[in-house]
């Protein structure tokens, strides 16, 4: 999931949702607690501009790359 995330194949808000749910498995890490923000703040049609969304779909598909960059499954 992350790699598709990073690499655009999967929207970043639906990538960040898969992301964020699987990482309640692991306890909710504390490296994807930014990545789990920036997916909630991109679903939060009411609060979040057209502009502000694309840009936190692009801050997504970096997190998802950085989580990629660490250890497997993320700890800590």
């Amino acid at each position: 999931m992350a790699r598709l995330t990073a690499n655009g194949s999967l929207a970043p808000g639906a990538g960040g949702d898969l992301i964020t749910f699987e990482g309640g498995a692991l306890g909710r890490p504390r490296r994807l607690r930014s990545l789990v923000e920036k997916t909630d703040a991109h679903n939060d049609w009411a609060a979040v501009g057209p502009g502000d969304r694309e840009n936190l779909a692009d801050r997504i598909g970096e997190e998802a790359g950085r989580l990629l960059d660490g250890p497997r499954p993320p700890r800590g």
